[in-house]
């Protein structure tokens, strides 16, 4: 962590006596959860303070000890078609959290709620034990097959934004959208109004001829070798969410087919499902952009949420 000047040390030292004796849920109460909410607040000790005990009381009310017991067949059931996972880091040791809007299977609130609390606590678990002290987490969202079927319902939209902002503040270091259609754009400007210009600068929009090429923004922050090869990387192995789901929790997808020995020119792994289409073929889809796309993606990953409040009041 940073170092501090007099102004944010006494911040922290009023927020290690307030929770120093608190139970997290599972969340560390220690400086590094401290400092992301203070930041979170512009070191405003009371907004910070409020912030971090409505997020205690979350949790348990959530009651996140039951991700591993009671919600487990709820999550094998959202998981199952692999529309959202950990899978591998960036060069900084930053988990990637991969979204496929188009594998949306279900429209059951509660379980898609689940299953996002799920993925955002498997991530940081996956950076602890990774131990690059890396704690925030980037975003590969990919749109391919994209259309408004596909798009959750307003509710869970609206919670998914109000869990991610104020309950997993200062996570996100960036958002790769690549193969984003226009129709995705209007649902979420319905989603979030105002977008907080600091996760704007966080949008890294990846054009359909970009894909596996040099240059692009995707490739420099991490390794190809990682990279699933449906986003431009060479990783061939499929997803497969019982792989996924029975290997240790604070291991990411690639750790799991690692140690497990499954090679990564090894495709033979079923996946139950069709495969995704290839960058060829995307490549040769329609590159078209405009001036409002990185807006209207922000308001996607402002839904996502994930930062806190800016203000300094």
């Amino acid at each position: 962590m940073a170092e501090l000047d007099a102004k944010q040390m006494e911040a922290m030292e009023a927020m290690r006596a307030k929770f120093a004796s608190e139970d997290g849920s599972g969340m560390p109460m220690n400086d590094v959860t401290y400092g992301r909410y203070l930041r979170a607040r512009n070191y405003n000790i009371a907004k910070a303070t409020k912030m971090l005990q409505e997020t205690i009381e979350w949790r348990k009310k959530f009651e996140m000890h039951k991700l591993h017991t009671e919600f487990k067949d709820t999550i094998a059931v959202e998981n199952a078609t692999g529309k959202m996972y950990v899978r591998g880091f960036d060069k900084e040791g930053a988990a990637l959290i991969y979204m496929r809007p188009v594998n949306e299977n279900t429209k059951d609130h509660a379980g898609n709620i689940k299953h996002l609390v799920y993925s955002m606590e498997r991530a940081v678990a996956c950076m602890d034990a990774k131990g690059m002290g890396s704690t925030k987490l980037s975003l590969v969202i990919d749109y391919g097959g994209y259309t408004s079927s596909h798009a959750p319902t307003m509710k869970t939209s609206k919670e998914t934004l109000n869990i991610l902002q104020n309950h997993y503040p200062e996570r996100l270091k960036c958002a790769y959208c690549l193969r984003a259609p226009f129709i995705f754009y209007a649902f979420f400007k319905m989603v979030s109004p105002f977008i907080d210009p600091v996760t704007k600068k966080k949008i890294s929009m990846i054009k359909n001829a970009e894909i596996g090429k040099e240059g692009c923004q995707l490739y420099k922050d991490i390794d190809i070798a990682v990279l699933e090869e449906s986003v431009g990387g060479q990783d061939t192995r499929p997803f497969v969410s019982s792989i996924y789901l029975g290997g240790p929790f604070e291991c990411d997808f690639c750790t799991i087919l690692d140690a497990q020995g499954v090679q990564r020119e090894d495709v033979n792994v079923k996946t139950g499902g069709e495969g995704v289409d290839g960058v060829e073929e995307d490549a040769a889809a329609d590159d078209d952009d405009d001036d409002g796309a990185a807006d209207a993606v922000a308001e996607e990953v402002a839904a996502l949420g994930l930062e806190g409040d800016t203000d300094t009041a």
